[in-house]
């Protein structure tokens, strides 16, 4: 036979899968002609089948060098970097076989799985279209179309492509597994079981499905069974990570906290200690919190020296009705010394700003608070600025919103690094000292200095306690000046508040006053329930014991806790207000939420964690607000938000100030209606909805900070200059 015809025979060996037949006829070519392209890049390719990668990639690299034109030879070294881990150059050999075969239907579709590991959701969604468009019945792409619809939150779509996807192929395990958890996220529990059950009924050792459902058990709080599903899927796959976190997490609710334990023990330190962060997150909207604090001992029994962990415990502080602010900022600071105490207050090198040139910002964030960045987004200068941000948030197309922003991710990029190369001059912090959703990778990278002038603003809970941070971004309420010591930053204060906000586009009408027809007030409050201790229990049924009749309405994760309720039952009956004039109303999402302020009167602020966005949007409602006021940031905001709409009398600096308000309120019917239809208007005609006026400002504070060089308090003007 000629050198065609045995390749041909060796390709119908290889193809039928009979390696051992095919392996020496390529090997009888290679001899015969060493310089065939064809047959290096086979004998790669049957290396790789057998898990035999580096000389695959050998095999393979030697046929590119006989001929790099084959869009195949690239795709497969592809396959095999893949194989290997090594994402960026199975990348590059992805987008070298699209420049030669456009067409590559398989290329596109892998190429979208790395830049979905890479977080980047929406150019993996193009690839997968893409992939489809030129192979409408590839089901791999429409599975992977459906998952990465799944991860960007468009769950219609996802359900929309996966049920096409099983009409064609009723047989594909994956499909069946993503539709449930998107079913799952759609608030159809019953749906998705029968998804994830029919994904084990087609094969019983498919772990995800196993850890799927898992994770629905464990939301519907059948902890036993999600722990076993874990189990499972874990025997399935030794190294399914995000099994063993999930198991970790079961054992942690169930309070088996020894066995926990004992899976963190044998876990690398930073990854278990990681686990236990994302639990207490979880904790964060719930009113647990002796389960925080005995989850927070263990996790620092086992790793003390943690930054996270120890982050954590600060912010759980801020929750304690007797925190201490002096005490609080001598423990961040000490906290700064010893994670971070070669924090640079310079970048070494750094060329002077030419002060012809634009001021270039970058925004930081795991998480954006849209309805805060939004109205900054949409008004920032683009002539006096370059406006960078760096986020993991995919819930909005930022780079399609905002014409001119430049969106990098976070993920899979060196923070320091990009600021510096591409010379940020102001670095904006929009998450704080709060260690959850990521925050710590963003906490390291400002104590390694992203740029001249670092700032906290938006998420900022108190001082950093870090030299990293030159600027803390506030108003003349939320910080008062007798407590500017306790900052290690210096002020940057805006004219009258400290943050923009976007109202709530489906926002229902206020409606009328509810004790008109109930012939009682109403109080209720929306906050979290980490925020609800004791003590506030029993300010609140202190306000109903003095306000005969009256109800009090409790809205959120924490009303459906049996646990709470009856904690919160008995401190009321303490004060003699019995259970019925109690409703625990659950958590729901907009607009439906905002319902909830058309049947509550007023609103009972916590403290000393005072509301944000609850407090505006019960004033958007036409709602009262009461709040009392403290000494840390977080103390001071709902201040601050009732200072710029004109409602100071409603911040109290004690208790018996609290009670009174809310009692002198509750007495007076007419002034609650005339509250009631007013406060939305005033609230859209005050400087925090004023999106141009504010970001105008917030524009000359930034230049004021860099002429400054972090050395003095910087402030804006009420009236600041066009």
């Amino acid at each position: 036979m000629n050198t065609a015809e045995l390749l041909q025979t060796a390709l119908q060996h290889h193809r039928a899968g009979r390696l051992e037949d095919a392996e020496p006829i390529y090997w009888q070519i290679l001899q015969a002609e060493p310089n065939h392209a064809d047959a290096w890049h086979l004998v790669g390719v049957l290396a790789y089948t057998r898990g035999q990668h580096i000389p695959a990639l050998q095999y393979i690299r030697q046929a590119l060098q006989l001929d790099a034109r084959q869009a195949a030879y690239h795709f497969n070294l592809g396959e095999v970097h893949r194989a290997l881990g090594q994402a960026a150059q199975a990348q590059a050999c992805y987008e070298q076989a699209l420049r030669l075969k456009p067409d590559h239907a398989r290329a596109h579709n892998n190429l979208g799985t790395l830049l979905q590991d890479q977080g980047r959701l929406a150019e993996a969604e193009a690839c997968y279209r893409q992939a489809l468009h030129l192979d409408p019945g590839y089901a791999i792409a429409a599975n992977n179309l459906g998952a990465v619809l799944l991860a960007r939150g468009e769950l219609a779509q996802a359900r929309s492509v996966l049920e096409n996807l099983l009409q064609r192929e009723p047989g594909y395990v994956e499909a069946h597994n993503n539709l449930g958890a998107v079913l799952q996220r759609e608030g159809k529990p019953d749906q998705a079981l029968a998804c994830f059950q029919q994904a084990l009924r087609l094969k019983p050792d498919h772990a995800p499905a196993h850890h799927n459902l898992g994770t629905l058990h464990q939301a519907e709080g059948r902890l036993a069974e999600a722990r076993a599903c874990f189990e499972q899927a874990l025997r399935l796959k030794p190294d399914f990570a995000e099994a063993r976190g999930r198991l970790v997490h079961a054992l942690l609710a169930e309070g088996c906290l020894d066995p926990a334990r004992e899976i963190l023990r044998k876990m690398a330190p930073d990854a278990a200690a990681r686990l236990c962060l994302e639990y207490l997150e979880g904790l964060m909207f719930t009113a647990r919190t002796s389960e925080y604090d005995a989850v927070l001992a263990m996790a620092q029994s086992l790793f003390p020296h943690d930054v996270g962990l120890e982050a954590a415990g600060l912010f759980r502080l801020h929750f304690e009705d007797l925190v201490d602010h002096a005490e609080l900022s001598r423990r961040y600071r000490r906290w700064s010394a010893r994670h971070f105490p070669n924090a640079p207050a310079s970048i070494p090198d750094r060329p002077p700003r030419a002060k012809t040139s634009r001021l270039r910002l970058a925004y930081v964030g795991t998480y954006l608070h849209h309805m805060y960045m939004d109205p900054v987004f949409r008004c920032h200068g683009r002539s006096q600025f370059d406006i960078l941000v760096f986020t993991d948030d995919v819930r909005m197309d930022l780079a399609g919103l905002y014409p001119g922003l430049q969106v990098q991710r976070l993920t899979g990029i060196d923070l320091v690094r990009a600021c510096r190369e591409q010379g940020v001059d102001i670095a904006v912090d929009l998450c704080g000292s709060i260690p959850f959703r990521n925050g710590l990778r963003q906490i390291t990278a400002f104590h390694q200095r992203l740029a001249p002038i670092q700032c906290n603003w938006v998420a900022t809970i108190d001082t950093s306690g870090s030299p990293a941070f030159d600027y803390l971004i506030g108003d003349a309420q939320v910080v008062a000046p007798e407590d500017e010591s306790l900052y290690t930053e210096r002020l940057a204060r805006l004219p009258e508040v400290w943050l923009c906000w976007r109202p709530p586009d489906n926002a229902p009408a206020p409606g009328p006053l509810p004790a008109r027809s109930n012939g009682y007030i109403t109080f209720g409050t929306a906050n979290r329930g980490f925020k609800i201790h004791d003590a506030q229990l029993r300010l609140w049924a202190e306000v109903l014991a003095r306000c005969p009749g009256s109800r009090f309405h409790i809205k959120g994760q924490h009303a459906t806790d049996p646990a709470f309720r009856d904690r919160a039952v008995q401190l009321f009956a303490e004060k003699g207000v019995a259970s019925d004039r109690l409703l625990f109303r659950p958590h729901s999402d907009h607009p439906d939420f905002l319902n909830f302020y058309r049947d509550i009167d007023i609103s009972l602020d916590t403290y000393p964690y005072t509301g944000c966005i609850t407090t505006q949007e019960a004033l958007w409602m036409g709602v009262p607000v009461v709040t009392r006021f403290g000494r840390t940031f977080v103390a001071r905001t709902s201040r601050s938000i009732l200072a710029v709409c004109g409602r100071s009398a409603w911040f109290a600096g004690s208790d018996e100030d609290y009670l009174r308000i809310a009692c002198d309120l509750a007495a007076d019917l007419e002034a609650l209606e005339e509250e009631r239809h007013r406060l939305r208007g005033d609230l859209e005609k005050s400087p925090m909805c004023n999106a141009p006026v504010f970001t105008r400002h917030l524009e000359e504070l930034y230049v004021r900070m860099l002429e400054a060089g972090g050395q003095v308090n910087v402030a804006v003007p009420p009236k600041a200059p066009r």
